[in-house]
């Protein structure tokens, strides 16, 4: 009996992950095409494709940090002529709509060559979303950074 019970857990335990990552309602997925828009804009270094999913006056706090705008452009300008390279993957949690107001969370991992170095960066993260001119921008983005256990 034992046995079976634990056969059990464990079988509902690792279906959790999976369940994590179902497919989102038609109502979600603009929000995280949002999400995954703005990151897309990150790989590109490229501040117009970065804006296009963000307010004007977007607020992003990543790891003790506050950016805008600006300092996204200016992070930009300094990786000019750094060979680089990032692609994304996200595990949307939860995302809910409320008229033109939205809120995500999820896990984002960036796998990056930075120079010839490959790197990978995980994150936790959290956005309120607004929509504007029939898009959704994201307002307000908060990351923290899942950093290796020792």
């Amino acid at each position: 009996m034992k046995k079976t019970l634990l056969a059990a857990a464990l079988l509902v335990a690792s279906l959790l992950p999976a369940a994590a990552q179902t497919k989102p309602s038609a109502e979600a997925l603009p929000v995280q095409q949002a999400i995954a828009g703005v990151f897309d804009g990150f790989s590109a270094l490229s501040l117009e494709k970065t804006m296009r999913h963000c307010t004007p006056d977007v607020t992003i706090l990543e790891d003790g940090v506050v950016w805008n705008a600006d300092s996204i452009a200016t992070a930009f300008k300094r990786m000019a002529g750094v060979d680089f390279k990032r692609v994304n993957s996200f595990n949307f949690l939860q995302t809910e709509v409320r008229g033109n107001t939205a809120w995500t969370s999820y896990y984002n991992q960036a796998d990056m060559q930075i120079n010839g170095k490959a790197r990978q960066v995980r994150w936790l993260e959290s956005a309120v979303l607004v929509k504007e001119s029939g898009g959704w921008k994201i307002k307000v983005l908060h990351s923290t950074v899942i950093r290796p256990k020792p």
